[in-house]
């Protein structure tokens, strides 16, 4: 079995996002890792698409500082993930802080997009464009999804029942996503709200 690493790491609505994508590519075969922060890590964790969730505590160190501590704990992190010696490795963050881990978590293949922010793009040894989306006219979910595309990966494509399941999933999982961002970050509320959530992305 190959194994995959994905790489995003908040904020929650995105990780949210990303489930479609972690679902596809368990259905394909893959055993999947998801590197993520602590807003997502609750909802990753429980979510069977997802093999190991391996957390990021990024706001833990943003509020500790540069210390010792904290240096040693990012190097076990990279050094777990090296050890996992990955086949393929995903970002969609498209920033600095991911791609950092993307480009030294030692997969045999990085693949990002051709252009992202904070010179994201450096992280990657394979480069994807993604869609076109004036005026963020294109769904999230549907964005990640050339990541699914680029691999040539199964999933159900366009059929009239497809297209419904599609746009009412879209429609929940914004919604859902809507009700949990604007809860406290209790952490089973936050789980409870990560089953619902598995509902929106059965249908990738």
């Amino acid at each position: 079995m190959k194994k995959i690493l994905l790489i995003r790491l908040s904020s929650l609505g995105d990780v949210i996002f990303n489930i479609p994508l972690a679902n596809v590519l368990k259905s394909n075969g893959f055993e999947v890792s998801w590197l993520v922060s602590e807003k997502g890590y609750d909802v990753v964790k429980n979510n069977p698409a997802v093999d190991k969730a391996i957390l990021l505590p990024k706001q833990k160190w943003k509020k500790t500082g540069f210390t010792l501590k904290n240096c040693i704990e990012f190097f076990k992190i990279m050094h777990q993930l090296r050890k996992e010696r990955y086949d393929i490795a995903i970002d969609t963050q498209m920033m600095f802080k991911s791609m950092i881990w993307l480009r030294f978590c030692g997969a045999k293949r990085r693949i990002c997009y051709s252009a992202g922010a904070e010179y994201s793009h450096l992280g990657g040894n394979e480069k994807i464009s993604s869609k076109p989306n004036p005026n963020y006219t294109t769904h999230a979910v549907l964005q990640h999804m050339r990541y699914a595309e680029y691999l040539n990966l199964k999933r159900a494509f366009a059929t009239p029942l497809y297209s419904m399941l599609l746009n009412n999933s879209l429609f929940l999982a914004n919604s859902v996503t809507s009700i949990i961002t604007s809860l406290s970050s209790n952490a089973t509320t936050i789980k409870a709200s990560g089953l619902a959530l598995q509902l929106t992305s059965g249908v990738f």
